[in-house]
């Protein structure tokens, strides 16, 4: 009888370790996908005030006014709260979006190039944001489940496991 309590309670002990290092890591990946979200971010940042330097006589200012209107905002969003990241991300897509819609150059062929040089750079780092957020979102769902989940819950319950948002982006396209 003895024995087969302390057998039960080392299994639970194994048990109890081996889910709580899955979430460890679990939450592990999570924070390492939103420190490249953040990277893209801030990449994506840095680019717009060149981009507008090159675009500011293609498009009307008003539309430029506007994205770095909403670059400025974005840029002094907390990186801890995702939710106000994925908001001013979607804005800074959209100010994009419009500003890539008008902008049509119309001069010398070395100009054409830097607009197209430019707005390639844009595109890219988008292209880049769209999939360091599948796999934030990828990994974000995974650390959910195992939080949610009977009977991993029991274990990210009792060390303050908590439920992480998703990351969502708005495409260019």
């Amino acid at each position: 009888m003895y024995y087969s309590l302390l057998l039960i309670a080392f299994c639970l002990s194994v048990w109890g370790i081996v889910t709580l290092n899955a979430l460890i890591r679990a939450r592990a990946s999570v924070d390492e996908s939103r420190s490249e979200i953040a990277l893209l971010l801030k990449r994506r940042f840095d680019l717009i005030p060149g981009a507008a330097t090159v675009l500011k006589t293609h498009i009307n200012d008003e539309a430029l006014e506007g994205l770095l209107q909403v670059r400025n905002a974005a840029v002094y969003t907390s990186p801890l709260d995702i939710a106000a990241q994925a908001q001013a991300s979607a804005a800074m897509s959209d100010a994009l979006r419009k500003v890539m819609d008008l902008a049509v150059p119309d001069s010398d062929a070395q100009e054409k190039n830097n607009v197209k040089e430019s707005l390639a750079a844009l595109e890219k780092v988008e292209v880049n944001l769209q999939t360091g957020c599948k796999v934030y979102n990828n990994a974000v769902g995974k650390y959910n489940l195992l939080c949610e989940s009977f009977p991993s819950n029991l274990i990210a319950h009792l060390f303050h496991f908590t439920k992480k948002n998703l990351f969502t982006v708005t495409s260019l396209q």
